[in-house]
């Protein structure tokens, strides 16, 4: 070490910031990740009671991210408009409206003589039809979340297409994320 000079150490020194900023980087990427975001939520979902849903009370106490408590909040919203929580029926009525997504995602649907709008509606129409001929729709979930995962893939960052797919696949598939 007595033989370094200071050149060298002021080298190392820039090395170790320059792999700090880096490590940094490349955490706060993954920290944001849409898959980081699901596996925070999920951590929170609970199934009681024949009931599936998003524990916002214990997520606020641990005082999660904003981002987490957004996604669980729309969990919920989907929870309740896909059967996975029973619900009074005014309440029932309002989130239905607010969860809607294309003709075939949300409460029943806009006919089967429509077409979806997109890939995500699509999906939901392919879980809806599936659903319809298969009692125990295990096969359907699963087939569900994998095309839910090519939607969250492509969707664009932000947007509502994107956040309700990401929803759909905690709700759909939270224990084998």
């Amino acid at each position: 070490m007595k033989n370094l000079s200071k050149r060298t150490i002021v080298y190392i020194g820039l090395f170790i910031i320059i792999f700090a900023i880096g490590f940094s980087k490349v955490y706060m990427k993954y920290y944001n990740s849409d898959k980081k975001i699901m596996s925070d939520v999920s951590k929170y979902m609970v199934e009681e009671n024949g009931e599936r849903y998003f524990n916002l009370e214990k997520a606020k106490k641990d005082r999660v991210r904003e981002k987490v408590i957004n996604l669980g909040n729309l969990v919920n919203d989907l929870a309740d408009v896909w059967e996975f929580r029973n619900l009074e029926e005014t309440e029932d009525n309002n989130v239905s409206k607010k969860v809607i997504y294309g003709n075939f995602c949300g409460k029943d649907n806009n006919g089967w003589d429509k077409n979806p709008i997109d890939d995500l509606d699509a999906a939901c129409k392919g879980f809806a039809k599936c659903s319809l001929y298969n009692k125990d729709n295990t096969g359907c979930s699963i087939q569900f979340c994998k095309e839910l995962d090519w939607v969250i893939e492509f969707a664009q960052d932000g947007s509502r297409k994107k956040e309700y797919a990401m929803a759909l696949r905690v709700l759909f598939g939270y224990k084998n994320q």
